[in-house]
C-alpha cells in the first residue's frame, strides 16, 4: 500500500474511531509495506512522551462470516510476532526501529484519553437523531399532504359509504337525506411541509457547525 492510499484509509477510518494504526512490514524488495488497521482491530500501551507504542497488538485478518481472528500480530521494540491460526504457524521478524512497527495515528489526544476522541461527538449523534426524527415526522405529514382529510355532513345514518373507495374515486355520488337536504362535503386544512423542511435545515446547519 502506498502512502497516499494509506492516508486516505486513515482519514476514512478515523471519523468513527478516535485512532487508527499503521502496520509497517518488509515487502521483500527493501521497501516498507504499509497496512492500515482501524481502532477496533488494534490496541496497545502508549508512551505518553513520544506518542508511540511501547507494545501493541493488531488483528491482521478475520473470517468474513463469523469475524473469527485468522491472523494477528504482537509488536514490541525490535521484534514483531505474527501468528497464523489457519496454517498454525508463528513467525518472528526482527527490526532495528526504536519503536514497535505498529504506529498509532491519533486525533485529539489528552491526558484522560491518550488514544484520542472520535470526530463523531455526542453533539453530532444528538443532532443526527433529531434530524432523523424530523424526517420521520415529515414523512407522516407528506401522506396527509398528498391525501388531505375530507368530511361529509348531513349523510343519513343508514347510508352506505365506503371511505376507501371515496378517497381514490374521481366521481362520488351521494343521495339526498330524508328531509331532502344535500350532504355537504368539506376538506380539512392541508398539512404544510415547510416547518419540517426548515427544522431539518436548522439541524443540518448545526451539524455542519459542529463538524
Amino acid at each position: 500500500m502506498n502512502s497516499r492510499f494509506a492516508a486516505l484509509c486513515i482519514f476514512s477510518s478515523i471519523f468513527i474511531s478516535p485512532d487508527s494504526f499503521i502496520y509497517i512490514a518488509d515487502s521483500g524488495d527493501g521497501t516498507p509495506n504499509l497496512q492500515v488497521i482501524d481502532g477496533s482491530n488494534a490496541t496497545g500501551i502508549i508512551d505518553p512522551t513520544t506518542g508511540l507504542l511501547q507494545e501493541g497488538y493488531a488483528v491482521l485478518s478475520r473470517d468474513t462470516d463469523n469475524r473469527k481472528v485468522l491472523k494477528d500480530a504482537y509488536f514490541r521494540t525490535g521484534i514483531t510476532i505474527v501468528r497464523d491460526y489457519v496454517e498454525r504457524t508463528q513467525e518472528e521478524f526482527i527490526s532495528y526501529a526504536p519503536a514497535p512497527l505498529l504506529v498509532p495515528i491519533i486525533y485529539r489526544p489528552d491526558a484522560r484519553r491518550p488514544f484520542g476522541h472520535s470526530r463523531i461527538s455526542r453533539s453530532c449523534m444528538n443532532l443526527q437523531n433529531q434530524a432523523r426524527m424530523t424526517l420521520t415526522r415529515a414523512n407522516v405529514t407528506a401522506e396527509f399532504c398528498s391525501h388531505p382529510q375530507r368530511y361529509v355532513l348531513g349523510l343519513d345514518e343508514d347510508a352506505e359509504f365506503d371511505s376507501t373507495k371515496a378517497s381514490i374515486s374521481s366521481f362520488l355520488a351521494l343521495d339526498r337525506g330524508e328531509d331532502g337536504s344535500n350532504p355537504q362535503i368539506g376538506q380539512f386544512t392541508q398539512q404544510n411541509m415547510e416547518p419540517h423542511i426548515s427544522q431539518f435545515k436548522m439541524y443540518a446547519a448545526a451539524f455542519a457547525g459542529e463538524t
